[in-house]
C-alpha cells in the first residue's frame, strides 16, 4: 500500500509539473519553475467528543486501528483510500487522490455511526497555477481551511 502510495504520488506529481502553464489572450506565461509541490492530504486525529481522548493513540485506546475504515466515493461506488499511520506523532494522514472539485469520503470507527467527509480542493492563481487542498468538512463542520489550517484536523466521535 505504501509503495502505491508513492507511485501515485509520483504520477500526479509529474502530471501537474507538465500540465503547469496556462496561457490566455491577455496575458501569455513564460514557462513555469519546476517547484516541488504537496499533493492535497490531511493530517487528523479522532477523539472521544466528550472526554477529549485520542480514540487510537491513548495510553489505553479504545479502539484498534484495524477498527478504521476510510471509503473514497468515486461515481457513488466506494474505493479505497491512501491512509498512513504515524504513531510516533500519534495521528492519521489521508491522501485522496481528487476525482472532481469535490471528494467525498466516509469513515467508520467500529460500529459506530457512519461520518461523511468533503475534500475540496482548487489551484492556486496565476499563470503557474497547482492543485491544493481548500477545505475539509467533517459531518457538515469545517475542520481544516488552506488559510488557517490546523496542521492537525481533531475530528470527534
Amino acid at each position: 500500500m505504501k509503495s502505491l502510495f508513492y507511485s501515485v504520488t509520483g504520477v500526479m506529481l509529474f502530471l501537474m509539473l507538465v500540465i503547469g502553464c496556462t496561457s490566455n489572450s491577455t496575458n501569455k506565461c513564460g514557462p513555469c519553475p519546476l517547484i516541488a509541490t504537496v499533493l492535497p492530504n490531511l493530517n487528523f486525529r479522532i477523539v472521544d467528543k466528550t472526554t477529549g481522548e485520542d480514540l487510537f493513540f491513548a495510553a489505553s485506546p479504545k479502539y484498534k486501528i484495524s477498527q478504521l475504515k476510510l471509503r473514497h466515493i468515486i461515481n457513488g461506488k466506494p474505493d479505497s483510500v491512501f491512509l498512513r499511520v504515524d504513531s510516533a506523532g500519534k495521528k492519521f494522514n489521508i491522501f485522496v487522490p481528487p476525482s472532481g472539485p469535490v471528494d467525498t469520503v466516509t469513515m467508520q470507527v467500529a460500529d459506530k455511526p457512519q461520518d461523511l467527509l468533503l475534500f475540496k480542493t482548487g489551484k492556486t492563481p496565476g499563470c503557474c497555477s497547482f492543485l491544493v487542498l481548500s477545505s475539509v468538512t467533517y459531518n457538515g463542520n469545517v475542520v481544516y481551511t488552506r488559510a488557517n489550517g490546523p496542521d492537525v484536523a481533531i475530528l470527534t466521535k
